[in-house]
């Protein structure tokens, strides 16, 4: 708002930080939130601070017009946003992804910023399983003390929830969401089941391998499309399992999206798994492990079944109800669209960036 009371009409710059562009969850958000922004209002410029590899994303996001500024280091991004941010007239918004992110809009918050911050994963559980039980608890508590002082967005009500319990915060919630096809193939195989994403402990593929190389489930195929810790030692351990195919990092995700009949995962913990939406968007049922965030996206719509984590014999029958039971691809896709696709994900974020955004201006012209 302007010194005469009047709200300010001219376009609004979003910084989003985040600790590079190498293809994963928060990195796909990101690039779903951009497509879909008001770009006639807000101009988005991204800030990094680690080097890129055969993975990144960095040329999507260029060929989408968007400035990518990269920094050698944590201390070059917090003097360059810091540049930033002094030398605009505006209000700027400042979107953080991570931990480390996070502390550089923590760091360089002035009065003249809107501070966001993304939190795409339940630290309590994600973070030990990650750097180990001790480190990984610290992280978790140092992560939450950040949070507390910026505008926390939680990925998806379960994490909201589990946040507030664990730690008494209130947080925002906006849902991941992804692009939807137009149309998909209608030839796929229906006993044909899909693993997309990182291989390691957390992700609980080693679960997955093992109900697959049961005879008793010999007759299902599983793709497993993706990279990790684990891949070298998962698919040496089951080289010789004809219903399990590796294929590593691929280019073409969608064409198994297309091919498949079903997405799985036995995912130990997730924020709102990118894989699952990309799944729904092209129709796919789902058969998931039952930690909150899956439980809440099969708790939104006719999406599929889960099973009891680490429960060998639910898991078979749920996988055989799974097959038995009929899904329509066009009603699993039109339901998920209403409530997790990129579209509606960055309306949400928008409708935020404003709210604040007019709540600050007020504040600095007052």
């Amino acid at each position: 708002m302007n010194k005469n009371g009047n709200v300010n009409q001219q376009r609004v710059s979003v910084i989003f930080l985040i600790s590079s562009l190498k293809r994963c969850g928060p990195v796909n958000v990101l690039f779903s939130l951009i497509s879909k922004l008001n770009l006639d209002k807000f101009t988005p410029t991204i800030f990094t601070f680690k080097s890129e590899n055969e993975s990144s994303r960095l040329n999507d996001f260029k060929q989408m017009g968007v400035t990518v500024i990269q920094s050698q280091g944590v201390l070059a991004c917090i003097r360059t946003v810091k540049k930033q941010l002094k030398n605009s007239p505006y209000v700027i918004i400042v979107h953080s992804h991570g931990i480390i992110p996070d502390l550089i809009n923590l760091l360089c918050r002035n009065s003249k910023c809107v501070s966001i911050s993304t939190l795409h994963s339940f630290p309590f559980e994600d973070y030990p399983m990650t750097f180990g039980k001790v480190i990984g608890t610290v992280m978790a508590f140092v992560h939450i003390a950040i949070e507390r002082r910026l505008i926390c967005v939680a990925c998806s009500p379960s994490i909201k929830d589990q946040l507030y319990m664990k730690s008494k915060i209130k947080v925002l919630s906006i849902a991941n969401g992804v692009s939807f096809p137009n149309k998909w193939l209608e030839q796929y195989q229906s006993n044909r089941f899909l693993y997309l994403g990182n291989i390691s402990e957390g992700k609980n593929v080693a679960f997955l391998l093992k109900m697959f190389a049961l005879p008793e489930l010999s007759q299902y195929f599983l793709d497993v499309v993706g990279d990790g810790d684990l891949y070298s030692k998962m698919s040496e351990k089951y080289k010789e399992n004809t219903n399990i195919r590796f294929w590593g990092r691929v280019n073409n995700p969608h064409d198994f999206l297309n091919s498949s009949g079903y997405l799985i995962s036995a995912s130990l913990s997730e924020g709102l798994p990118m894989a699952v939406l990309e799944a729904l968007s092209y129709g796919l049922p789902v058969l998931l492990s039952d930690i909150p965030s899956h439980a809440m996206i099969l708790g939104s719509g006719n999406f599929g079944l889960k099973f009891k984590l680490g429960d060998d014999q639910d898991f078979k029958e749920k996988l055989d109800h799974l097959v038995h039971q009929h899904f329509s691809r066009n009603d699993i896709s039109n339901s998920a669209r209403k409530l997790y696709s990129d579209t509606a994900m960055s309306k949400r974020y928008e409708k935020i960036y404003n709210e604040f955004l007019e709540q600050r201006q007020e504040d600095y012209f007052n």
